[in-house]
């Protein structure tokens, strides 16, 4: 049975595509999310909201990445931590046998190895998930995309960008009847390449906020959350009607923990009057977030990305890409990105740098 709201198309279409996408029902509670699948015999919008739980509890992880750690090269990005996290914190119980695990309190030398135990504890749990509810929950991630919504849009860009890995039309796999196609391979994996492509784009809009909206990155999280609050209420005039409730409910949330918070005033101010950061390198800084899970997937060397982003730089003979020790701090002390393990630098054609191509937009 179709939800009613289904039957209806958003009048605004995505920049990048001509189809026509339905809007996501208003869910601020599981209670509501609940009572629209009895309503209408349908478990995906249990799902949906947890998905939307998901990506914003990620999303917070990011940002904090970039609003409590000032130097870059101590910031931990993509790597493999913070989307897992979110999705053993979130949904891990209701799909088998994942339980959330806490940050650990190691710091300096001991943080990289901390980090890479609980990375590694998280992916672990998620390979032994049950493999029939998580092929369920992939394909409702894919449903999921299809929407008219802010989070829907981050999950879609993940999904394409995932979809176009395993050689399938992005388009294609976010469109009814929206089955998990052989090519993802067992869902259990897919849930986990799939948690490094969400790390990609919110890290890639992470960075870009950073820059834009410098306010927003306050080292107080409570000055963060009300900036939050702040900007999405300037931004929310042109949006329909379940993106205003949505965003009404989750400001009014926000306001109600920071009850008469004398922050609240000053941060609207702050933002009004917020200057960007200047952004010298937005191309590079582009392609290499983007192409990041690649990078962790085949191993490649700073060398191999050097060699596969260039032909989509404005400047590649210039800094940070004109010689490999150059880039490759930039990578670490810009970006947050350090590759963990050793490789050696492809002769040939590189494992991946097809599918680096397609999400680039360049030529072999």
């Amino acid at each position: 049975m179709k939800n009613k709201n289904e039957n209806k198309n958003n009048e605004n279409r995505d920049n990048n595509e001509a189809t026509l996408r339905l809007v996501l029902p208003f869910m601020g509670t599981m209670e509501d999310a609940y009572e629209l699948c009895r309503l209408e015999q349908d478990d995906f919008y249990m799902s949906a909201f947890m998905i939307q739980s998901w990506i914003g509890r990620a999303s917070v992880l990011v940002a904090a990445e970039y609003a409590e750690k000032k130097e870059a090269r101590t910031r931990y990005l993509q790597y493999g931590h913070h989307s897992a996290r979110a999705f053993a914190e979130i949904i891990g119980d209701a799909l088998g046998k994942t339980e959330a695990k806490g940050d650990s309190g190691a710091s300096s030398a001991e943080v990289s190895r901390a980090e890479e135990i609980v990375r590694d504890q998280m992916f672990l749990q998620l390979a032994t998930l049950d493999e029939t509810k998580s092929r369920t929950f992939f394909q409702h991630i894919l449903r999921f995309s299809s929407f008219d919504d802010p989070i829907a849009g981050i999950c879609r860009e993940a999904v394409m960008n995932f979809a176009t890995e395993v050689q399938l039309k992005p388009q294609a796999v976010i469109e009814s009847p929206f089955i998990m196609h052989p090519s993802f391979g067992d869902p259990r994996v897919a849930l986990i390449y799939f948690c490094d492509w969400l790390d990609s784009i919110l890290h890639l809009k992470t960075h870009a906020m950073w820059h834009l909206q410098p306010a927003m990155f306050d080292p107080d999280a409570e000055k963060r959350d009300l900036a939050a609050g702040a900007f999405v209420h300037q931004h929310m005039a042109n949006a329909d009607a379940e993106t205003k409730a949505r965003y009404k409910a989750q400001f009014e949330a926000a306001a109600e923990h920071y009850p008469d918070s004398p922050k609240q005033r000053a941060m609207a101010v702050t933002l009004d009057g917020d200057a960007p950061r200047v952004w010298n390198y937005e191309d590079v800084d582009t392609a290499v977030i983007t192409l990041w899970p690649l990078v962790k997937r085949f191993n490649w060397t700073y060398v191999d990305l050097l060699k596969t982003i260039r032909p989509s730089v404005k400047r590649p003979k210039l800094y940070p890409c004109h010689r490999e020790q150059s880039f490759a701090t930039y990578c670490t002390n810009v970006l947050g990105l350090r590759k963990t393990r050793k490789g050696k630098s492809s002769d040939g054609e590189l494992v991946g740098a097809d599918v680096a191509r397609r999400l680039l937009g360049t030529k072999p």
